[in-house]
């Protein structure tokens, strides 16, 4: 429009129309982004960015640049106030933008990546994860929000959590989150001093890794539970070892070492100094800090080694094979990556077709469970009339306004988020006043204990639990302060059609 005419360009290059600016409704290249951000100005607060990842799948034109290290500095420079940022559906060679590339926007309060694609990621023994230093490249930084990012793992969210800054984290359909509790078991014990909004739903953690997250004692909202049919991936080999590491925490001029010792009752971790360690044959973890003085001391901090029976490292063998299988396969990078993209295609076929089946078999499933839950409504009439106007509001509450992806229906709850995870509640969750458990596998009694445990509690979500509505109804009147969801009643999220 800005080149119809000049009357048209100077009505575009209006101020007030470039406060917050939103691109998501069509896809923008790196060309077309560099022409438009001549019109960006100091009171910018808001940009969002959208790229061709959806809209051209299956096409090359997917991987058209979205953002590049340039395009951030030409922002920055644009934009000294910019607040929020939200790269939607964008391709990006972490080859070419790094962390460190953000720099020019530390002035970023909110960050949002939704199902993005990162290739060419570091690898975590040589070069640590792609967050490496986000505490001090975006040091304002209180909301994070990464969805349907599928290369995010437990070690990215370790690394991560130095950023004390953070308020709001929301980890969001991350199907490698979740498979090493030693990883999540670092992050919520050291780290995320002042995150008071969680949000882990759509990962594959256990009720022992909630266990260590609610440790973390300062958190006012968590959201648990599956986001549609449950895609929880088994856990890493490594998850089941011992972790050593660098106290994240320390103060002294020698660095202690945490341990964790991974078992049925969740981890547990002691300090040691350097005869304990000689005493347990782990001399090499003590010295090999002094071996790599040439790494940055962000890259030491973070340096760890999961620990076998015979008290050798079990990743370093794994890595080094991974390192030859890259060293020899560099000539073929393309040739691999279009058979990447096709077992991608066969695995998304595969799972769509088990899908519809899922469907098929739980059809008759939800006709009774819904027949079930009208002749309930009728009984019960009144009183759900009664908490109608509370539940729309809860169900306002829980809904994320930023996010426009839209939750699928439930098959059964997930059995891996049982009532095991209740009793990490108490002493530990006094500030907690959301609680989402929606698709989770808790019974009466674990509502309960959540009743019992967490008298701070203002919204409980049990919707497509194991809850029955009598439960519910108990829970009320013993809770009346306290908006709880579930039972034989389902509010259902109207979308904004505006």
């Amino acid at each position: 429009m800005c080149r119809t005419c000049e009357r048209f360009n100077k009505v575009a290059s209006d101020k007030s129309l470039w406060t917050a600016v939103d691109f998501s409704e069509g896809c923008l290249s790196l060309q077309q982004l560099k022409r438009c951000h001549v019109f960006l100005r100091s009171t910018t607060r808001q940009l969002i960015l959208r790229g061709h990842k959806k809209k051209y799948a299956g096409t090359p034109k997917w991987k058209t640049p979205l953002i590049s290290a340039a395009l951030l500095k030409l922002i920055g420079e644009r934009c000294p106030n910019l607040e929020e940022l939200t790269l939607s559906e964008a391709y990006v060679d972490a080859n070419k933008l790094k962390v460190t590339d953000f720099l020019p926007v530390q002035s970023l309060t909110k960050f949002c990546l939704i199902d993005c694609e990162f290739v060419n990621l570091p690898s975590p023994s040589r070069d640590g994860s792609y967050f490496r230093r986000t505490h001090k490249i975006l040091p304002r930084l209180e909301c994070l929000k990464i969805i349907k990012c599928a290369w995010v793992d437990d070690y990215d969210v370790m690394v991560l959590s130095k950023v004390d800054s953070l308020k709001k984290l929301v980890l969001r359909n991350l199907p490698k989150v979740g498979r090493a509790m030693a990883y999540i078991a670092l992050s919520f014990r050291f780290g995320f001093q002042n995150l008071e909004e969680l949000d882990v739903r759509g990962t594959s953690l256990e009720d022992n890794e909630v266990i260590s997250i609610v440790k973390n004692g300062k958190l006012r909202a968590l959201y648990l539970g599956p986001m549609g049919p449950v895609k929880r991936l088994p856990e890493e080999p490594p998850g089941g070892y011992n972790l050593i590491m660098p106290d994240p925490r320390w103060q002294e001029e020698r660095q202690q070492v945490v341990v964790i010792n991974v078992g049925p009752n969740g981890p547990q971790w002691r300090q040691v100094n350097d005869e304990e360690l000689d005493g347990m044959g782990l001399q090499w973890v003590r010295n090999a800090p002094v071996v790599q003085r040439q790494r940055a001391e962000e890259e030491d901090e973070d340096r760890h080694y999961f620990i076998g029976k015979d008290g050798r490292p079990v990743e370093a063998e794994e890595n080094d094979e991974e390192e030859d299988e890259e060293d020899g396969d560099d000539d073929s990078e393309d040739d691999n990556g279009a058979v990447q993209e096709e077992d991608k295609k066969k695995q998304q076929s595969s799972y769509r077709s088990e899908e519809a089946a899922e469907q098929q078999q739980g059809e008759g499933q939800d006709k009774l469970s819904q027949a079930y839950a009208e002749e309930k409504e009728e009984r019960e009439g009144n009183s759900l009339k009664k908490n109608q106007n509370k539940e729309e509001d809860a169900d306002n509450l829980r809904g994320d306004p930023d996010d426009d992806l839209q939750c699928e229906a439930y098959q059964v709850p997930d059995e891996c988020l049982s009532d095991k995870l209740v009793f990490a509640f108490g002493q530990t969750t006094k500030h907690l006043h959301t609680l989402i458990l929606s698709g989770c596998a808790i019974t009466d009694v674990g509502l309960q204990e959540i009743i019992r445990l967490v008298p701070s509690l203002r919204l409980l979500d049990v919707t497509n639990t194991k809850v029955t509505n009598g439960a519910v109804q108990e829970a009320r009147v013993a809770r009346p302060e306290c908006v709880i969801l579930g039972g034989g009643t389902r509010v259902v999220r109207q979308q904004n059609n505006r």
